[in-house]
């Protein structure tokens, strides 16, 4: 049967792919049923409570070799052991002298026993200090006093992107559970059963998809993307270039919006890509992942245009004088317009970033760094295909004064350049 409007082949050789697209959400639904909240609170409360049980097995090995306190070197061989070995406390040798006690020995410098710690007669307890709370270990040995504590969930007074209030066995925990000192069905005990704190879901109806799920759901978006293209094809040979100009790119324009208002559907926030703190530059650009998407989208809708503009059918038209001005003044508007934008985009990518792009210094480069650079020649080579797609248009319809438009840009540039001089937010 055929449908009007649409080419025979449209069915016949791309529809398949929708149905796969379709095929890969529906099994991710089925298959990718997130846990309860309960279940998910009572598995992050067995991961603390076995975060407990190997910071006292740990603390406890110290003490198998006897080391004797009282001799320099070993405490100098205590602290080499403290570096190698514990990685799930931090370490403190304290010896009483005169009535007072002295650090002799440590393992880190983020936080410093307090004289209250060192003089409680508990031994093991948790408790919040200045910036976190912690599992507090304590051994005595003669004068010596040797003071372990475990960091649990950080909680700084003010957090930033080096110091996030995270769970340590989990930094992605922290925006939906929290720290609770009175006991529940989830509570975290110590070697001799003694209440600890518990866990508490801030957050129960607010769990992420599994994996399965999500990678699912990415999936089912290349089949679509691939029918959007290859009917944008067809409709280029059948309706002409500028209805398939439009349709890939109010295709892309609608799906790339639902994708950033309903992100959730993806979770695409469970990726580290995605996560504001690495870059952030405003409620469209969100995050290094949105930007890679944009870029890599405008690339796209732009090489397309630029591989079949030269095919397309322009009817060329006399306009007079005062019109082709208006026009050429428009393009070079336009085109400076685009040439900011562009130029504030990779200036966001350095200053609303923890991105390194710093070549010379090899081992700062990582991931984000490599991701970056790709964005970066997505913008560049967009913008290139871009100026030469306007130049084309305007050849066509403006062919004399192309010498104008070239002057025009360049002093209407130069000006705008002239009220950057001394703007301490810098410009090109």
């Amino acid at each position: 049967m055929r449908i009007q409007g649409i080419p025979n082949r449209l069915l016949g050789d791309n529809i398949y792919l929708l149905f796969i697209s379709l095929i890969l959400l529906a099994v991710s639904i089925f298959t990718g049923k997130a846990p309860s909240a309960e279940s998910l609170t009572k598995k992050y409360t067995n991961q603390l409570q076995g975060y407990i049980k190997e910071s006292e097995e740990e603390f406890e090995n110290l003490f198998k070799n006897k080391p004797d306190f009282n001799d320099a070197t070993d405490f100098q061989q205590l602290s080499s052991s403290f570096e190698k070995n514990t990685i799930k406390q931090n370490l403190f040798v304290f010896k009483k002298v005169n009535g007072f006690t002295e650090l002799k020995c440590w393992s880190t410098q983020n936080i410093i026993p307090s004289q209250e710690i060192v003089n409680s007669k508990e031994n093991n307890y948790f408790k919040k200090l200045v910036n976190g709370y912690f599992f507090i270990q304590k051994k005595y040995i003669s004068d010596i006093i040797i003071v372990s504590l475990t960091p649990i969930k950080w909680q700084f007074s003010i957090a930033s992107n080096y110091l996030a209030n995270d769970f340590c066995i989990n930094p992605t925990l922290g925006s939906n559970f929290a720290i609770s000192l009175e006991k529940n069905k989830n509570s975290v005990v110590n070697n001799k059963g003694s209440f600890l704190f518990s866990l508490e879901n801030i957050n129960p109806g607010d769990q992420p998809n599994s994996k399965i799920t999500i990678w699912l759901r990415l999936f089912s978006l290349l089949p679509l993307l691939l029918f959007i293209h290859f009917t944008s094809l067809l409709f280029f040979k059948k309706r002409g270039f500028l209805f398939a100009t439009t349709f890939l790119f109010l295709s892309l324009l609608i799906l790339r919006t639902l994708t950033h208002f309903f992100f959730n559907i993806l979770q695409l926030r469970s990726f580290d890509l995605f996560d504001p703190s690495i870059y952030g530059a405003g409620p469209v650009l969100r995050s290094l992942g949105d930007l890679l998407i944009n870029a890599m989208l405008f690339f796209w809708v732009i090489s397309f245009i630029k591989n079949h503009i030269k095919e397309a059918t322009f009817y060329k038209k006399s306009f007079c004088l005062l019109i082709k001005w208006t026009i050429l003044i428009v393009g070079v508007v336009f085109i400076l317009g685009v040439t900011y934008f562009t130029a504030a985009v990779i200036k966001s990518m350095v200053a609303d970033s923890q991105i390194s792009f710093d070549v010379l210094n090899f081992f700062t480069l990582n991931i984000y760094s490599i991701i970056g650079f790709i964005v970066l020649c997505c913008i560049a080579v967009s913008y290139y295909y871009f100026c030469r797609i306007l130049f084309f248009l305007l050849q066509n319809v403006v062919p004399v004064l192309t010498i104008p438009f070239f002057l025009l840009i360049t002093v209407l540039g130069l000006v705008l350049l002239s009220f950057k001089i001394g703007n301490l937010d810098g410009g090109f």
